[in-house]
């Protein structure tokens, strides 16, 4: 056998995040060193090959679905990554999306479109489906608001026109305007046909959103729908950091990484504020054009004639927070994705978003996201260098 480390990569690659979690341990491969790896062609869920009880290499990614699979690969004593959704249940060193962060993320993204009727469109018998209908249940009626929630659990497994019937009587049945959440791009999909099926317009009616971002997925769906981008190139090189650290001889037993998402690609499908008083929800759809153009609180009163007293109330009435501070978030969401997508300097970056001063606009950005924008930057970039702690 060579002197490289050979590494068994038990992932699918029958959607864009694997790929590109794929594309992840690559990377850091060719910054750190080389491995010798064997891509096992396989489905997401497929148990653990049987050549790997037998097999002499040094390392192992997987996407351990279940105990079951984990403790297989447990079995063959070789240090292994979990990068599955199912880190929360299974019993090895784990890298994968931050679940939390993501429901945060899409709930917010429905909120901040005026959404108070929410509903989470899961999956039958899928675990990780499961833990993202609770963590949006729970964000969203923590928060005052009901979310109904499909009943994947009561049935028998149905074939695909059965199960599409079911679900567009279900939406028939929701209170509109209402914004739709399901927990992955291929059920997006389905979803949207649904609504079509039940005669629900999209979004006037229905906002749908996912996670993902498998781009021909949303965009072959009609109208396009709105996905959240997880960081699933950070994923997969953080996994592989964490595998180099337990083949150098640094064992880990219970080490959980969580990735934050980078944000929500916003498409057709929640292009909709749901928003009573039209006036305000004029005013919205204004700020959304305009913010990153020099946008002022005042330039906005000729266009509701109010005091700017009373605007603010009514403002704030409908969407939670004042004209200023939607306006200020509008631009600290294209700061991110700027950060995050261009080596645009920071200043450069502020100008683009419609900051004047680059010293205000980091003192902005530290107020509301936490972190200056390099240290934003840095840590959602594509392959952050850092050691993995034991």
């Amino acid at each position: 056998m060579d002197s490289y480390p050979h590494v068994a990569l038990l992932i699918e690659t029958s959607n864009a995040f694997c790929r590109t979690l794929i594309e992840g341990i690559s990377s850091f491969v060719h910054e750190h060193g080389t491995w010798s790896m064997f891509l096992d062609e396989r489905e997401r869920g497929a148990p653990v090959p049987k050549w790997i009880r037998h097999w002499d290499g040094d390392g192992i990614i997987v996407r351990a679905e279940n105990e079951q699979m984990a403790a297989d690969i447990r079995k063959t004593g070789i240090p292994a990554v979990n990068v599955s959704s199912t880190a929360s249940r299974v019993s090895l060193p784990s890298v994968t999306v931050d679940e939390r962060a993501t429901a945060q993320l899409v709930v917010e993204h429905l909120r901040e479109r005026g959404f108070k009727e929410f509903a989470f469109c899961g999956v039958s018998g899928q675990y990780w489906s499961s833990v993202r209908e609770e963590l949006h249940w729970k964000i969203i009626t923590d928060a005052g608001f009901h979310c109904a929630l499909y009943p994947t659990g009561k049935t028998r497994r149905q074939r695909w026109e059965e199960e599409q019937e079911r679900v567009s009587e279900w939406i028939g049945s929701l209170r509109f305007p209402v914004g739709l959440i399901v927990p992955y791009d291929f059920r997006g999909q389905y979803v949207l046909d649904a609504c079509r099926r039940a005669k629900v317009a999209v979004p006037e009616q229905v906002a749908v959103i996912s996670q993902g971002n498998d781009q021909t997925l949303c965009d072959l769906a009609s109208p396009p729908f709105s996905s959240v981008i997880q960081n699933a190139h950070r994923v997969g090189y953080e996994a592989a950091a964490m595998l180099q650290h337990m083949m150098n001889g640094n064992p880990l037993e219970k080490q959980k990484i969580a990735i934050e998402p980078i944000g929500i690609q916003t498409r057709r499908s929640t292009d909709a504020l749901a928003i009573e008083d039209e006036a305000i929800a004029s005013i919205l759809r204004y700020i959304h054009r305009n913010a990153c153009h020099g946008l002022r609180v005042s330039d906005l009163l000729p266009r509701i004639s109010l005091s700017r007293r009373a605007f603010d109330y009514r403002f704030k009435s409908q969407v939670g927070h004042s004209p200023h501070t939607e306006i200020l978030r509008v631009q600290i969401e294209r700061i991110k994705e700027l950060l995050i997508h261009t080596d645009l300097p920071v200043g450069e970056v502020g100008l683009k978003a419609g900051f004047e001063h680059a010293s205000y606009m980091s003192d902005v950005f530290l107020k509301m996201v936490g972190v200056r924008p390099g240290v934003y930057r840095k840590t959602h970039s594509k392959s952050p260098q850092r050691e993995v702690q034991p």
